[in-house]
């Protein structure tokens, strides 16, 4: 389980670069999501029809996967490529990483019980983290309009996957296969990224560098959709939403190191920080669970 898990941390934190790769070689954001998740979601089911795995295509099942669908695709990876636009690869990878804390946030509310004085200083020191990560181009004539709508929809995207964690465990429990439950929300949630490249990003497709556009395209299909998404929902059925959602404090270091390293990106000492910061808050929000889980991880291989 653990080399599954180290696996799909690296691939994930190297998902950030190959999108800024893709969208610095052309590609609307929405039409590069879209084709991403809807081509790798049909090659997914059918790999798995051709091996008879019951795919959740039912009326009991095939709504919930579709909003799931919507929440861990649809609604995260809009915000997240149209953001990297105007914000660097590794900064966005960092604001993404709240995303454990607030499936934390959702399990109190689901089990109605007050939050520990721990999750409120992981909170607390998160939200710090944020801030001082954000602060370099927060400074007068370095961000614009653009730069704080980018940042703010990757935060406020996070609210979707942390719901789409908890509410996926549920529906895996009835029975779906993982990469069943994976391949099919990532149909759902391309389909409507490509809806909405139709709606809103008109003219021709005019690709700058074609080959490192479909090399990323490529590497986000098979290695970051198929690959890495397909351990992630295996090891929500096996653990819980909480232990796969911790690929975000691993991930956003690397991408924060790669977009520096490969893409020049600049890497200030606040940012730096700030991303131990944010780290750090999420590590104190969900320590206590990740403890009770740890005798537990081992048990379910």
């Amino acid at each position: 389980m653990l080399p599954a898990y180290l696996l799909m941390c690296l691939i994930y934190g190297t998902t950030f670069l190959a999108i800024k790769v893709g969208l610095s070689a052309g590609f609307p954001p929405f039409l590069f999501a879209g084709v991403r998740f809807l081509l790798a979601g049909l090659v997914v089911l059918a790999v798995l029809r051709a091996r008879r795995v019951a795919l959740p295509w039912g009326r009991e099942s095939l709504g919930p996967v579709a909003l799931i669908g919507l929440g861990n695709t649809f609604i995260p990876f809009a915000c997240l490529y149209s953001a990297q636009r105007h914000i660097p690869s590794g900064v966005a990878a960092m604001l993404a990483s709240t995303g454990p804390a607030l499936v934390t946030l959702f399990l109190i509310a689901l089990e109605r019980r007050r939050p520990e004085p721990l999750q409120w200083l992981g909170l607390t020191v998160g939200l710090a983290g944020v801030w001082l990560l954000m602060l370099p181009t927060l400074r007068p004539g370095s961000y614009s309009s653009a730069t704080l709508v980018a940042a703010g929809s990757v935060l406020l995207s996070q609210i979707a996957v942390a719901w789409a964690t908890v509410y996926s465990k549920r529906v895996l429990s009835r029975g779906v296969e993982p990469l069943a439950m994976s391949g099919t929300q990532m149909v759902f949630g391309g389909a409507g990224l490509l809806l909405l490249s139709l709606l809103v990003e008109r003219g021709p497709l005019a690709l700058t560098d074609p080959s490192r556009a479909l090399g990323a395209l490529v590497y986000l299909m098979v290695m970051g959709s198929m690959v890495a998404s397909g351990i992630y929902f295996w090891l929500v059925k096996k653990t819980g939403p909480v232990f796969p959602s911790t690929w975000l404090y691993v991930s956003p270091m690397i991408a924060l190191l790669l977009g520096a390293l490969v893409l020049g990106e600049p890497l200030q000492a606040a940012s730096l920080g700030g991303a131990v910061l944010v780290l750090a808050g999420v590590l104190l929000t969900n320590l206590r669970m990740l403890l009770s889980r740890r005798a537990a991880v081992p048990a379910a291989r």
